[in-house]
């Protein structure tokens, strides 16, 4: 260590925009060492990421070069912008409390994890939802998740289906035409996108009363896709800056089944359980919950066995975006006579039991 000594720092290798000591300057520094025979300076971060290598220098007679410093994270990007759900039709029509957990997964625009400690915002069109999270890294890939549990509000209207809009603070998508990873109006080609908000009855515009978050831009745009919700007319060409936002949609599915038979013989029935359609009791006909079992069985068992239902278990059902699809899962048991026996004129009965134990039963006349 040597005090009061003179030395050059000078940046050998820069990505694109890092400054010493001040954002974007790259003139060499010099510095005088203190009585600890130390100097300190400032390494300010560009837009491009990559390695950044610093030569220090004294009295150009010893020289070291830096080690291990890069520019890798930059603000979240609306095309790197990831929302999903652990389980989706959660049986959350008739009962309150029925969780699941909402994972948002982010990245920059070169597809590399966000700073830690970034704020992802949420808001829900029924239930409840925790309001926010911050971003941290797991094996390297920068997330954080939320809890939504069922009650009221519960969307009527909505086939029990309930809007999920996460948000934050990040950059459009653009063409980066002179490749310095930084928005330039005029020369870069932007993706635009309005406003955004929260689509509630899912028809791809906005509608009075939605949650809106508004940036007053009024430049002419379309609408955004049902994944990333877009208010119309309110684009601002000459920024990349927006709220980054994904859309998805849970299902608040009922414990009571509805089976419905599609086809029946002497050897196998095939039958609906729940649907998005008119059902036979007039029920709004949601579909059922992951994780709802359903067994068979016949009304003489001895004269004919019923195996169990394929699938025998409700599966996850993410919903697409066409409101009106159908919801509902096909299941099929197969009838096995015993010998010199016939199938014919028995009753297959199958039940239907709910994640919280509630238990629907019915019969089927087998032809």
């Amino acid at each position: 260590m040597i005090p009061n000594a003179t030395v050059t720092a000078a940046i050998t290798a820069n990505p694109g925009g890092v400054g010493l000591n001040a954002a974007g300057s790259t003139a060499p520094l010099n510095l005088t060492s203190d009585s600890q025979g130390i100097v300190s300076f400032q390494i300010y971060a560009g837009t491009v990421p990559g390695p950044v290598q610093v030569k220090v220098s004294l009295n150009d007679l010893a020289y070291a070069y830096s080690s291990n410093i890069t520019v890798q994270s930059g603000p979240p990007a609306q095309d790197r912008f990831s929302l999903s759900a652990v389980t989706y039709n959660i049986e959350g029509q008739e009962i309150d409390g029925t969780t699941t957990s909402l994972t948002i997964r982010v990245a920059d625009r070169q597809g590399n994890p966000v700073p830690d400690g970034t704020v992802i915002n949420f808001t829900s069109g029924g239930g409840q939802i925790q309001p926010s999270c911050a971003t941290t890294k797991g094996n390297g890939i920068s997330l954080c998740s939320v809890t939504f549990s069922s009650q009221q509000p519960r969307p009527a209207a909505q086939y029990g289906r309930v809007p999920i809009l996460a948000f934050a603070e990040g950059v459009k998508v653009y063409a980066d035409i002179n490749r310095n990873n930084n928005f330039d109006y005029g020369v870069d080609t932007l993706t635009d996108m309005g406003d955004a908000y929260r689509d509630d009855n899912e028809n791809g515009s906005y509608d009075a009363g939605e949650f809106v978050l508004a940036r007053g831009g009024s430049d002419a745009c379309a609408s955004g896709s049902a994944g990333t919700p877009a208010r119309a007319n309110t684009c601002n060409a000459q920024t990349s800056a927006t709220t980054v936002r994904s859309q998805i949609v849970l299902l608040m599915a009922t414990s009571k089944a509805e089976l419905t038979a599609l086809s029946r013989t002497s050897g196998e029935v095939t039958f609906q359980a729940n649907s998005t359609t008119a059902c036979a009791n007039g029920s709004k006909c949601l579909p059922l919950p992951s994780g709802t079992t359903l067994t068979a069985t016949t009304s003489k068992v001895a004269d004919c066995a019923a195996a169990t239902p394929v699938p025998s278990v409700v599966s996850n059902i993410a919903p697409t975006s066409d409101r009106n699809a159908q919801l509902g899962t096909v299941h099929s048991v197969l009838l096995t006579p015993a010998d010199g026996k016939t199938c014919s004129g028995k009753t297959l009965s199958v039940t239907a039991t709910s994640p919280a134990g509630i238990v629907t039963m019915v019969n089927f006349s087998i032809p």
